[in-house]
């Protein structure tokens, strides 16, 4: 289970909430939204009615500004990629997900696993597309030394040599890409700042005043 949850967090790079949660909340947002200003009771407590107005407000409360900015950030990443040229085929794609999907021993364990972690199969596919997309634009701004892929390499060969089934070209490319993906990590919002700056953003949403710099965490 160990090595389930370190690929998890390693193809993690588009940081912010699960797309279960985020469809969730926008889901409920837009039908409390179609009846807003409507005096609808959504519950009764001990006689005090609850409206959708109240519920309206308590969700762009509670998570408005975290949701709005997921999507902003969307919005960029991909006029982003778009302005570079960047493109991510079927078959990349594929290659990513199958990745994650292989690294658990059965179907059922990986289903298992994206529920624990707050997602659907078709969720987890859109989150890695953003992902791809992410590390397509940044990699070319990360050099990684060959002196500390060996320095990675023979500290886990040291660790437990007899375990490793894989050979030495397939160990060192992975670790190269564990250590491409902690670059692009630290990167990551240094560019989403670098994003908002250029971009012309109003917020209109009644509700929200105004928007964290890192995503309203």
């Amino acid at each position: 289970m160990a090595a389930t949850r370190k690929e998890n967090q390693h193809v993690a790079l588009w940081k912010g909430l699960s797309i279960v949660s985020f469809v969730l909340f926008i889901t409920t947002l837009l039908i409390v939204f179609l009846y807003k200003g409507r005096d609808i009771p959504v519950a009764t407590v001990d006689g005090v009615k609850i409206s959708q107005d109240q519920l309206y407000k308590a969700l762009v409360d509670y998570e408005g500004p975290k949701i709005l900015e997921k999507l902003i950030l969307e919005d960029l990443i991909m006029k982003e990629s778009k302005a570079a040229g960047v493109v991510v085929t079927e078959s990349e794609f594929q290659a990513s997900f199958d990745k994650v999907r292989t690294s658990y021993a059965t179907q059922e364990e990986f289903l298992e696993n994206l529920k624990k972690d707050g997602y659907t199969e078709q969720s987890l596919r859109t989150e890695l597309r953003t992902q791809l997309y992410i590390r397509k634009i940044l990699e070319p701004r990360v050099t990684v030394d060959d002196n500390e892929v060996k320095a990675h390499y023979a500290e886990h060969m040291s660790h437990d040599p007899a375990s490793n089934t894989k050979s030495e070209a397939q160990v060192i490319a992975e670790i190269r890409d564990e250590l491409v993906n902690k670059e692009i990590l630290d990167l990551m919002e240094p560019w989403f700042e670098e994003l908002r700056s250029k971009a012309n953003i109003a917020i209109s949403l009644p509700g929200i005043q105004m928007i964290s710099p890192k995503g309203g965490s």
